[in-house]
């Protein structure tokens, strides 16, 4: 008999996602829910008009707890109405508001990691 431990695989995406230490109970920090500045957005959503620009510049559920309805905190800009120049404003919407209802034009590698699809 041997005392060797055997050496464990890494875990694969679906045993992850599976997995309780990315639950809402754990120490599994959220990797998007320090503001940043708008010009620093985690990622940058347009309708699909292209009329209305939408900067995550945080979330508050870790990505693998997040539903439809999980809030994100967005810097928004009417395209019509503002002129390239002026401000954002900043308004909490949905995760279904933002992801399905427009399309992501650019984003950080982590944010891709967990929102390319």
């Amino acid at each position: 008999m041997s005392d060797k431990k055997k050496k464990k695989e890494p875990l694969s995406r679906e045993q992850i996602c599976r997995s309780s230490r990315f639950r809402k109970d754990t120490d599994t920090p959220n990797p998007f829910d320090e503001e940043v500045p708008v010009k620093k957005a985690y990622a940058i959503y347009l309708s699909p008009e292209q009329l209305i620009e939408y900067r995550v510049i945080k979330t508050y559920n870790h990505p693998l707890n997040e539903t439809e309805e999980s809030k994100w905190l967005v810097a928004r800009k009417n395209m019509l109405i503002g002129l390239p120049e002026e401000g954002y404003d900043l308004v909490e919407l949905t995760r279904e508001d933002v992801k399905y209802k427009s399309f992501m034009v650019s984003c950080s590698d982590n944010w891709k990691q967990y929102h390319a699809n």
